[in-house]
């Protein structure tokens, strides 16, 4: 039984890419892997007071881009699933839960208030592709007849398009606005940041 349980595990195990969290992990790893690499770039090849090459700016700016879309999709993760897909009460908080759908929001912020990154109101559009591409796949999944890992015909209960396809529509809707009020949240908290360091 155990066997079996394993083996059925280990076919299933390739559906890590269709869970929305799987993507917040992989991005945000991405992320935080080229600002490490940019930031030793600059702490071993650049003086103080040399001014950054053209190209060097350039990827810094690609480098807050990723920030921005990786670190507000990371947040959001965290809003969504404590919000609507914890069962408080019913399921018990493991360690392995909470490292998932917890540290990438928690370390998004941590990360943005210690920083130096900037972060303009005016680039609300940049946190809107990844939420919209991974919508648009899990509907594309689900019309393909894709399955969760215990078979269920949705990844998620509360994007069950062929269950309840109205409040699928209006949670996808309204998670985009989510979405926007988390890039204005970390534009506050870059505000607040940056008048605490000002002191």
């Amino acid at each position: 039984m155990m066997n079996h349980n394993f083996q059925s595990y280990s076919q299933q195990s390739w559906k890590y890419v269709i869970y929305l969290t799987s993507w917040g992990i992989c991005t945000i790893t991405f992320a935080v892997t080229v600002e490490t690499i940019l930031t030793l770039y600059i702490y071993i090849m650049v003086s103080r007071a040399d001014k950054p090459s053209d190209a060097l700016n350039r990827m810094l700016h690609i480098s807050w881009g990723i920030s921005h879309a990786t670190y507000s999709a990371a947040l959001f993760i965290s809003i969504l699933f404590w919000s609507l897909l914890f069962n408080w009460g019913e399921e018990k908080l493991s360690w392995i839960n909470f490292f998932v759908h917890g540290s990438q929001g928690i370390y998004s912020l941590l990360d943005q208030f210690i920083s130096a990154r900037p972060w303009d109101g005016g680039h609300w559009w940049i946190s809107l592709p990844l939420p919209i591409v991974y919508l648009t796949f899990n509907l594309i999944y689900y019309a393909a007849g894709g399955t969760d890992k215990l078979g269920n015909d949705f990844i998620y209960p509360v994007l069950d398009w062929s269950g309840d396809p109205g409040y699928a529509i209006g949670l996808s809707v309204g998670a985009v606005f989510i979405m926007l009020a988390v890039h204005y949240f970390f534009v506050f908290l870059t505000w607040l940041r940056d008048r605490i360091h000002s002191r």
